[in-house]
């Protein structure tokens, strides 16, 4: 018998003991936790309700009113009682006035903010009322006032039993005069009557809605109508559900409480009774955490107007950064050595990089540059389209004690610029990991000599005409870890180069542009394939002479090969040599043969159809193909294709609509489409069935549609409503693009290249409309003879970013706008202006096609 009472008396204790562990290390954090949440979402609430587009709608301040309410509940009650968790916090009152106030308030606030929520439910009750309802009145803001006052003089009234049955008695500090019937109150008012009003306003509006709903005719006007008249129904049913069950688990226990808190238990029995009256009141105080992350979770408008804002700010917080960088710029020579010691190494490129842009880089900014901005190691230089970079501030920069660690350097058509400049700014730069040398006129093979680092992986000398052979032999013995070369129209070089390419690099090279050589033999490609397996990007952009035999060769022998450009070559005119795409690799993803003349369609097809992990198809300008052969290739790889271009039909004129009826039945993963000029007869009444597919619309990024003339305008319409992840759009050319159309891309937020040349109907109103919402970085608006200077002023205030703009033919654009426009840009902006008496001396004609005026 002893044994039996031992072992009961051990298993309580266990009991005891585990359930306060637990709640010392769980449920007495959690008032912590609420609160760091609670305010987290009294911020979100805060920031999204105050948005332009919810701060005049009623429901969203009484909601702003509640979630203000509920912090102030939280700091109140929750802390105070997260503060005191081992003490009675009503033991320590000492007077009769703290007493009844901290009580008062203690029913009060919980009271107001589900009054609060009930108000914003009445709100939304009334907006699915009928026209003639008198309560619709309540959606007027004049009556937001009166109405957040009564509910405050509601819940005051409604808590004013709470001071009435607790007092103040010595050395007891507040306690509750009358246990019975204050408990029943409380679980009348707070726990029966504000659910059961909560539910009957939540069942009305339901009824409402589904009455609503049946009347409804099948106008697409009237659904929109509808779908916006309901805004944040399911938000605030949501919330009254949730607030009314976390009310009732609350209540239970309370009531439990007062039931049997007199009977005779067991100390098990009092640990499990606390443990769960102590996780029931904490659990009870998410009514007031709610509120951000139910909205969040429930309502689109909620979380579009959030993320709105938080891309707005971000995008201020952006301009801000950049207009202090400009500041920093201009006053670069008035500031100390001492007072540029703050500034980072990021923010020290950025700097230069603004002068270099804004041409402010003169010969007495130079000295201040080495003194101010490389007194500590920058690691990414960029000089784009500076005339004033000299040879002189090249060597100043490079004789700089600190400059010996970067990583990246990009020199782009530099006038000034010679080898000796070179030479010194990339000498015992031993962690070089990009080198970008373009249109560089004076550049030779010298200037390519102080390029050593054992890091280099990418270069690029495009646009060089000076460079020859010997000085791509120097950069490639002297950096053997290269992966990525391109020789882009170095007229000069021969095969001979590609072959020490090859031999040095081996299996290291992966990427080679060697577009605009002269001509390729067969020893070039044996080389290709015998050294550089791993090779997987190949472009032979325009290169006429192209050996036949080790054109073959690569094909057959390259395993790895991704990406393929075999534009504009001529070698498979004849038959013999044609069959050699039937050998193209199969592991090629992207190819592209524009311009490219094939001996015959059948031919194409058999090369593309084999091809099974092509995604990325470019076929631009093909005579031999046509209708049929599209289907043959697309019922074969469509549903693979991710980009698809076929630019350039019109002249040929072997394809119709039938051809984007192929494209739209077979190609379901695209994200890229491309189609200018193909046909000005088309309609591509097809490509609404593209673009009214909302999952297949969302994955489309670039759009080019350009010059076709008798296009359906709902096929625009649809592309503007569902395309909302479309990152490039080209509709030039098309005559009913109109201010109405372009406004409706404002739900494509991040819409970045524009083109809408010759679309006379444009005006400033949808260009002003369209820049509040997207970042855009090119713009062509050539032809658009109606915008003036306000779309221009509206850019710089609004288009940091930008960093080229066509307004060739706009004649009402005054060059003082554009050179203001310049100013406010970060980085150098490409502008193409040309205008009718721009150039006195010059002679200039209308193009009558795109209403462009070009020089003769």
């Amino acid at each position: 018998m002893s044994s039996s009472n031992d072992t009961s008396v051990v298993a309580s204790s266990a009991i005891i003991v585990a359930l306060n562990l637990i709640k010392e290390r769980f449920t007495g954090n959690l008032p912590l936790i609420f609160l760091i949440l609670g305010s987290i979402g009294f911020l979100g609430n805060t920031f999204t309700f105050l948005q332009r587009n919810l701060r005049s709608n009623t429901f969203c301040i009484y909601s702003l009113c509640g979630s203000v309410v509920d912090v102030i509940n939280l700091y109140t009650n929750l802390l105070m009682a997260y503060i005191a968790k081992d003490s009675n916090a009503l033991s320590n009152i000492t007077s009769r006035t703290e007493c009844k106030t901290k009580l008062f308030l203690a029913v009060f606030l919980p009271q107001l903010s589900m009054n609060l929520l009930v108000t914003s439910l009445i709100d939304r009750f009334s907006c699915t009322c009928s026209l003639t309802s008198p309560i619709r009145r309540m959606r007027q803001l004049k009556m937001v006032p009166y109405l957040v006052a009564l509910t405050i003089l509601i819940s005051g009234v409604m808590s004013l039993y709470s001071p009435v049955f607790y007092d103040y008695v010595l050395n007891s500090g507040c306690v509750v005069t009358d246990t019975l019937s204050n408990g029943i109150l409380y679980t009348i008012l707070h726990g029966f009557i504000t659910p059961i009003v909560m539910f009957v306003f939540a069942w009305l509006t339901y009824r409402n809605v589904r009455q609503s709903r049946q009347r409804v005719t099948v106008a697409n006007t009237s659904a929109t109508t509808n779908r916006s008249r309901h805004q944040f129904i399911s938000t605030v049913v949501t919330q009254v559900c949730v607030t009314s069950f976390l009310t009732l688990q609350w209540i239970g226990v309370y009531l439990y409480w007062i039931v049997t808190r007199n009977a005779n238990k067991t100390a098990d029995q009092w640990a499990i009774f606390y443990f769960t009256f102590s996780l029931s009141n904490n659990l009870y105080y998410l009514i007031n955490v709610k509120s951000f992350y139910l909205s969040t979770l429930t309502s689109r408008l909620f979380r579009q107007a959030l993320i709105r804002g938080l891309f707005k700010n971000v995008a201020m917080v952006l301009k801000l950064r950049e207009l202090l960088i400009k500041q920093v710029a201009i006053h670069l020579p008035y500031f100390s050595y001492d007072s540029c010691q703050c500034l980072t190494a990021d923010q020290r490129e950025r700097v230069l990089r603004w002068l270099v842009s804004h041409d402010y880089l003169s010969p007495t900014v130079a000295p201040y540059i080495t003194k101010n901005l490389l007194s500590i190691p920058l690691y990414s230089l960029e000089f784009y389209k500076c005339d004033q970079l000299t040879n002189d501030m090249l060597i100043e920069i490079g004789r700089a004690s600190h400059f010996s660690r970067l990583k990246s350097l990009i020199i782009h058509q530099c006038s000034q610029v010679q080898d000796s400049g070179v030479r010194a700014i990339t000498k015992g730069q031993l962690s070089l990991e990009y080198v970008a040398l373009r249109k560089l006129a004076n550049l030779t093979d010298v200037g390519l000599d102080g390029i050593h680092s054992a890091f280099l992986k990418e270069i690029d000398f495009r646009w060089n005409e000076k460079i020859q052979d010997h000085g791509i032999f120097t950069i490639v013995s002297n950096n053997l870890n290269l992966r990525s070369i391109r020789l882009v129209n170095c007229h000069r070089l021969t095969g001979q180069s590609v072959n020490h390419i090859a031999q040095n690099l081996a299996e290291k090279l992966e990427v080679l542009d060697v577009e605009g050589l002269k001509t390729l033999d067969a020893e070039v490609f044996v080389h290709l394939v015998d050294y550089c397996p791993n090779i997987r990007s190949l472009n032979l952009f325009g290169i006429i002479n192209l050996d036949a035999d080790g054109l073959f060769t690569l094909f057959v022998r390259s395993t790895r090969m991704m990406q393929l450009n075999l534009s504009y070559t001529t070698c498979f005119l004849q038959e013999p040599v044609a069959d050699y795409l039937c050998c193209l690799p199969l592991s090629l993803v992207d190819i592209c043969l524009s311009g490219t003349q094939v001996y015959s369609t059948h031919i194409l097809v058999r090369a593309l159809t084999r091809l099974k992990n092509i995604e990325h198809l470019r076929l631009n300008g093909l005579a031999t193909i046509s209708d049929d052969a599209i289907e043959k290739i697309l019922a074969v790889i469509g549903g693979r294709l991710k980009t698809l271009e076929m630019n350039g039909y019109i002249t040929v004129g072997s394809l119709t609509d039938r051809s984007v009826e192929h494209i739209v039945r077979y190609c379901t993963s695209l994200e890229h489409l491309s189609l200018n000029l193909l046909s000005f007869t088309s309609t591509l009444d097809s490509l609404y069935e593209l673009f009214s597919s909302t999952g297949r619309a969302s994955k489309l990024h670039t759009i080019s549609l350009s010059s076709f003339r008798n296009i359906n305008e709902r096929v625009l319409w649809s592309l503007a409503e569902n395309c909302l992840n479309v990152t490039l759009l080209e509709l030039s050319g098309i005559p009913c693009v109109n201010d109405a159309l372009i406004s409706s891309l404002k739900h494509c937020r991040k819409l970045s290249h524009l083109n809408i040349k010759g679309c006379k109907q444009i005006t400033d109103l949808s260009i002003c409309d369209l820049l509040g919402v997207c970042r855009f970085v090119s713009l062509v608006l050539s032809g658009c003879y109606q915008l003036t200077d306000k779309s221009i002023l509206a850019l710089a205030h609004t288009q940091p970013f930008l960093e080229e703009i066509y307004i060739s033919g706009c004649t009402r654009i005054s060059p003082a706008a554009v050179r203001f426009l310049q100013d406010n840009t970060i980085r150098r902006l490409y502008i193409d202006h040309k205008i009718p008496n721009a150039l006195p001396d010059a002679m200039m004609a209308r193009n009558l096609d795109t209403g462009l005026f070009e020089q003769v």
